[in-house]
């Protein structure tokens, strides 16, 4: 847990970091991915036909796969999801689904998915750059949101995909974590 807990500071470290070296002119939307992603120090395989950026994120004890950004010119938008490593079987699946629309209330921005055909769980989160550039500080933002998300729910998805009730680890998480509730009040 300390190994896992270390990597998930350094990559949000990394993430937070203060530069403005991609931020000088115009320029098009995906050379300022592509200049953040170098930033944080993320390694990432280019999908040019789909304006889509792959970073892998698996390494040891890190509850992540990967991540995938992409960007849309024609509805000017940029998305950003973080894989997690664990899949729900079959079985758990309706489990997750209950818990990920719990947590889905809870918080404000992005959310998590869940594939019900493959199992797939991802954190997503976006925002719209109409009528304006994408801005360093915007995709800043939106990565560290999600690397935020997925740090504080991700011990509880991966409990229920364990075998826990997805009642159980909610009421635990919420006892532990009372003011990460940001719409409801109970």
């Amino acid at each position: 847990d300390d190994d896992r807990a270390t990597m998930q500071r350094r990559l949000l470290k990394r993430c937070q970091m203060s530069t403005e070296t991609a931020a000088s002119g115009s320029q098009h939307p995906m050379m300022t991915l592509r200049a953040v992603l170098a930033e944080i120090g993320w390694d990432a395989r280019s999908e040019e036909q789909d304006n889509s950026i792959f970073v892998d994120l698996d390494a040891e004890d890190v509850p992540v796969s990967y991540a995938h950004a992409a960007i849309s010119d024609e509805l000017e938008q940029f998305v950003f999801y973080i894989t997690l490593a664990h899949v729900p079987t079959v079985d758990q699946r309706d489990q997750c689904a209950l818990l990920v629309s719990h947590i889905n209330h809870d918080i404000m921005l992005g959310g998590f998915d869940l594939d019900f055909d493959t199992g797939r769980l991802c954190f997503k989160n976006g925002i719209s750059f109409h009528g304006s550039e994408l801005r360093v500080q915007d995709i800043r933002n939106v990565i560290l949101d999600s690397m935020k998300a997925v740090e504080t729910y991700v011990d509880m998805i991966v409990a229920v995909i364990n075998g826990q009730s997805s009642q159980d680890a909610l009421r635990q998480w919420r006892a532990a974590q009372p003011n990460l509730r940001y719409r409801r009040s109970e």
